[in-house]
């Protein structure tokens, strides 16, 4: 049966059994990545293990449910992610077939870009600014007192460190589909300038786990650049609107001239 003809109770069961397959893929995912999690909690902290303990500091669980309670928050943002996948495929797989086929078009376009993008930002962040912005704030307790990180603090401040660039580098593939829907030209964009650095200097202080200046720069310059980027993306898709209007100026000048 058609997706255009099914009845509100078919759409409901096939959101049902959609969202269960989903529940039962995040239960495996999240529970093999549980058996990994001492693992992957040495992975995710690599980066960062070393600018403390240069610093002279170490890290420590706190508490002692901390170390099973944070192995699980880990197994569930990992599970999350292996099993986005599957996630996206049954969101897609639900919402596919009721749109047009500019939007379906618009879709499998963006969506290979924007993943690319996104992992693109979390590993830079995680190779690059991360450990750079862990080394400068620690090394202020250097020679004063040792440097003693709870496990719980330093996940958070990782991951909320990490996420919020991938989300950033998704600037250029926002701005390029704004441009072919015309909601925005180059030359706006360049007109923006001056108001970009501001506002990524607020997004910075809003997205950033921590509240000090230097890790809040170490995220606006780089979403500023992902701004200036955008103009250029903007630009080469605003002349490749304009190649293929001329492209179907010209064959409709060549018909209406053969029809004579």
């Amino acid at each position: 049966m058609a997706r255009d003809r099914m009845t509100i109770t078919e759409h409901l069961e096939e959101l049902r059994r959609r969202l269960i397959w989903s529940a039962l893929t995040l239960v495996v995912t999240i529970g093999v990545s549980f058996a990994y999690a001492p693992r992957l909690f040495t992975v995710l902290l690599a980066p960062v293990i070393g600018p403390i303990q240069k610093a002279g500091g170490n890290i420590a669980f706190l508490g002692i449910t901390e170390g099973f309670l944070i192995q699980f928050r880990l197994a569930a943002y990992i599970g999350i992610v292996v099993a986005s996948p599957v996630l996206g495929y049954h969101i897609l797989a639900f919402i596919m077939p009721g749109l047009t086929p500019r939007e379906r078009r618009y879709i499998w376009t963006y969506l290979p870009a924007a993943v690319l993008l996104f992992v693109a930002g979390t590993v830079m962040a995680y190779l690059l600014f991360l450990p750079a912005a862990v080394g400068f704030l620690v090394g202020f307790t250097r020679g004063q007192a040792q440097t003693l990180v709870s496990v719980n603090n330093l996940i958070s401040f990782v991951t909320g460190f990490i996420m919020p660039f991938g989300l950033v580098f998704e600037l250029p593939l926002v701005v390029a589909l704004l441009t072919r829907l015309g909601l925005v030209t180059p030359r706006f964009l360049r007109r923006m300038r001056k108001y970009a650095v501001l506002l990524a200097f607020v997004v910075a202080a809003v997205i950033t786990p921590s509240p000090d200046i230097i890790t809040q720069s170490l995220v606006a310059l780089p979403l500023y650049g992902l701004f200036e980027s955008s103009i250029v993306v903007s630009r080469l898709v605003r002349r490749s609107m304009d190649r293929r209007r001329e492209q179907e100026a010209a064959e409709d000048t060549d018909a209406a001239g053969g029809g004579e």
